[in-house]
């Protein structure tokens, strides 16, 4: 993920199941620092990495297997460890999808095998809310097949948190209203499925134009979209035969 460094753009990264993360200089290609290492007893190490843009006075969130959300301020290698998620520990690898909301200045984590949705207040460390979509919705989440469906991409934005999930017969999606308490709005089937939402580039543009990138088959073919809420023109679409 890009942020904007004293010295200009820069990138950082963190390999999933690596236990390091790396901050890299656009430019020069090189490594400007590294962090040290994460200790998971699971053995996984990091599922997610997210640019903070020096947000909550770090440049990088990094989620751990076993639940640990860290923060890492990349002049130095040390983590600080902020909270650790109610969840099972020992998650598997593409088990989390994590995004960032810059204005609420939070962290939303989906889960899944079981399913479950996560907020965390970057400003102030205390309890996590934390809510299970097959209660919220026991028709929908309510087999087992539905309810340990992979995550494939979350959106935090505003206050506002969308999840989708790779469910058998179909994609399905949910959203909730962020804060401390998680509060249901929708859920049900998608017609396509999410494969990537825009990211901020840095704190300091922390409301791009909210842009959603989608599959769906049609036929004998399928169709990749590029949707935006700040615009009625149709979704721009390339066809894959």
């Amino acid at each position: 993920h890009f942020l904007r460094g004293a010295g200009g753009a820069q990138f950082v990264a963190a390999a999933r199941s690596s236990l390091t993360a790396q901050l890299f200089d656009v430019k020069t290609s090189k490594l400007v620092s590294q962090s040290s290492k994460v200790a998971e007893s699971s053995g996984f190490g990091i599922l997610a990495c997210e640019a903070l843009g020096s947000m909550a006075g770090a440049d990088a969130l990094l989620l751990g297997a076993g639940g640990a959300v860290r923060l890492w301020d990349a002049r130095c290698p040390e983590l600080l460890q902020i909270c650790n998620l109610p969840t099972a520990p020992g998650l598997q690898p593409g088990a989390a999808a994590c995004a960032i909301d810059f204005a609420s200045q939070a962290l939303a984590v989906v889960t899944s095998a079981p399913a479950s949705l996560h907020w965390v207040d970057l400003r102030f460390a205390g309890s996590v809310p934390e809510a299970k979509p097959q209660l919220l919705w026991p028709r929908l989440f309510g087999s087992a097949a539905v309810a340990s469906a992979p995550v494939r991409v979350a959106l935090a934005r505003r206050g506002f948190l969308a999840a989708w999930f790779d469910a058998p017969a179909a994609p399905i999606a949910c959203y909730l209203g962020g804060g401390p308490a998680l509060s249901p709005l929708r859920a049900g089937p998608a017609s396509g499925t999410a494969t990537a939402v825009a990211r901020p580039f840095g704190v300091e543009e922390a409301a791009p134009p909210l842009v959603i990138a989608t599959a769906r088959p049609s036929r004998r073919k399928i169709i990749f979209e590029v949707c935006t809420a700040r615009s009625r023109a149709k979704p721009f679409h390339v066809d894959q035969g």
